[in-house]
């Protein structure tokens, strides 16, 4: 289940955030985060991999949550793969949490 961290929403109502030209990167997470709304970025634990600039321009306007997920889990290697449990975006300008989504569809091998 996608999970909306409580600054996300203001960030982009405040126009701090715009949809149609974002600079997200992502930490890739496995299985010991349990993410909370209230979390910031250094409370984010279990990573696996940082992405940067993984999200960018219109990315979050225009791709789907599956086109969002295959974007970032075609910039791991395999041996990330098995161990990813979803993935945790921010936003660079602000430095804080956007959204958590959990890979809850790939396979035992690795693939989606």
């Amino acid at each position: 289940m996608t999970v909306i961290y409580d600054t996300y929403y203001p960030n982009i109502q405040a126009g701090k955030i715009n949809l149609q030209a974002v600079n997200f990167s992502a930490f890739v997470v496995d299985a010991t985060y349990v993410p909370d709304v209230a979390h910031r970025k250094s409370q984010v634990t279990g990573k696996i991999e940082t992405l940067v600039k993984v999200l960018v321009g219109g990315d979050i306007s225009t791709l789907t949550m599956s086109q969002i997920i295959d974007k970032v889990t075609g910039k791991l290697q395999e041996d990330e793969l098995k161990l990813a449990a979803g993935f945790v975006v921010y936003d660079i300008a602000t430095q804080e949490l956007c959204f958590y989504e959990p890979f809850e569809n790939l396979m035992p091998d690795g693939g989606l």
